[in-house]
């Protein structure tokens, strides 16, 4: 933790914090997500979002209108 001082002399912290990029690997799709050693923690974490996402009205779900196709999504694993 670093002490710092912006312009106006008011003090701030700064801090970083470092681990090894294979201690906590972010999976880049579910299907590995799903594969990997946490994969009962990643399906909990998953099903917590689509129960908010459920409980906030963030969709609806309506018919596709035929000739469209529509748009893809994924979750994403990281933030």
């Amino acid at each position: 933790l670093n002490e710092l001082q912006d312009d106006d002399g008011d003090d701030f912290f700064a801090g970083s914090a470092n681990s090894s990029p294979n201690e906590h690997r972010v999976p880049r799709t579910l299907r590995e997500a799903y594969a990997g050693a946490d994969a009962d923690a990643w399906r909990g974490a998953l099903g917590e979002e689509l129960d908010a996402l459920r409980a906030n009205d963030v969709y609806e779900v309506v018919p596709t209108p035929a000739g469209v196709k529509p748009i893809t999504s994924k979750p994403v694993m990281r933030i």
